[in-house]
């Protein structure tokens, strides 16, 4: 579609078929930045979340619930479980179903995780669905009141 000023643009080489596109330096591009996210990744510091306060919500009795006490020691960095009051000593996250159970059957509907900041949530979850596998229970997380 020249209208015979001569303004065409360049043309293109056509490919013959038996020419092959080379992706071998695009698999090694690509394999290097992999490498770099997977460094960055790993190199970036792990901050602990400074949980908000709560805002809005109701407030459980601790007498109507069973109270289930997360601390993280920082000398060892153990994880203890303590169920109720300290007189019951140290659990582990496969008891916490009974103890919900035991609290189920003295009425106690609720169930409340108080967890230190420090404990790792992977354990609060693990503990959460332990206390979940019991039917007819409300669970709740502690929480610090809002700041005025």
């Amino acid at each position: 579609m020249s209208d015979g000023g001569g303004l065409e643009g360049p043309k293109r080489k056509k490919m013959k078929h038996d020419e092959e596109i080379d992706v071998a330096p695009l698999i090694d591009c690509t394999f290097i930045l992999l490498m770099y996210f997977i460094v960055l990744q790993a190199m970036t510091p792990r901050m602990d979340a400074n949980v908000p306060a709560a805002e809005h919500g109701t407030a459980m009795k601790q007498e109507s619930a069973s109270v289930i006490t997360i601390k993280n020691n920082p000398d060892t960095q153990q994880t203890s479980i303590i169920y109720g009051d300290d007189k019951r000593g140290e659990g582990t996250v496969a008891g916490v179903t009974t103890f919900v159970e035991d609290g189920l059957r003295k009425q106690k509907n609720n169930v409340i995780i108080m967890a230190d900041r420090e404990v790792p949530h992977g354990i609060v979850q693990q503990v959460l669905k332990a206390a979940a596998k019991v039917e007819g229970v409300k669970l709740g997380i502690a929480v610090q009141d809002k700041k005025k």
